[in-house]
């Protein structure tokens, strides 16, 4: 058997002579670029996209003060209904609108800010990972001036523009997964 000749006319014709001229003009290079850039943008974006939400992991903004060493905190609860067990670790915050308290303790030049959960002996705030439990929660605070007044503290807490608290989120059952959280507060 031999080997058939194309006619203008055939479709095969007009594929095998756009895939020369794409050969002879270098589109194949920018194909195979545009693929190689497109798929290691979804691949950071997997590994790396923080979440600004999880379903049902709910979280809880209110401004408390007292006569403590920190006395102007904004207080944040984590609470977990999402059905599944979370590691919440790497905790940090990084201020917005308001000012820290003088005294809190973090990263100067990057801006952020530890944040600790409770120890669940004596509730001291000494923890830096957190086991949340479907249906539990946990509270912590971050350390507000004590110069800003109440108002500016509420309509910070309003318009959520606090700051933004950032974590890793391991989510246990079968296959762990985890992820990157970024919330605004």
């Amino acid at each position: 058997m031999g080997v058939t000749s194309m006619t203008p006319d055939q479709p095969e014709h007009f594929i095998f002579g756009w895939m020369l001229w794409a050969e002879q003009h270098g589109v194949w290079g920018i194909i195979t670029t545009a693929v190689l850039l497109t798929s290691a943008a979804v691949g950071f974006a997997v590994l790396f996209w923080a979440r600004g939400r999880v379903r049902n992991l709910n979280i809880f903004v209110r401004r408390d003060r007292d006569e403590s060493n920190y006395p102007l905190k904004v207080k944040v609860e984590l609470r977990n209904y999402t059905g599944r067990s979370v590691v919440i670790s790497v905790p940090y915050f990084v201020y917005g609108d308001l000012r820290p308290d003088p005294n809190a303790r973090g990263d100067s030049p990057s801006r952020e800010y530890e944040v600790k959960f409770p120890d669940p002996k004596n509730q001291v705030l000494s923890e830096v990972e957190y086991l949340l439990r479907h249906r539990e929660s946990v509270s912590s605070w971050l350390p507000i001036d004590p110069t800003h007044t109440d108002a500016e503290v509420d309509q910070a807490i309003e318009r959520r523009s606090v700051g933004k608290f950032h974590c890793m989120c391991t989510w246990l059952h079968d296959k762990p997964k985890v992820h990157k959280l970024t919330r605004r507060i």
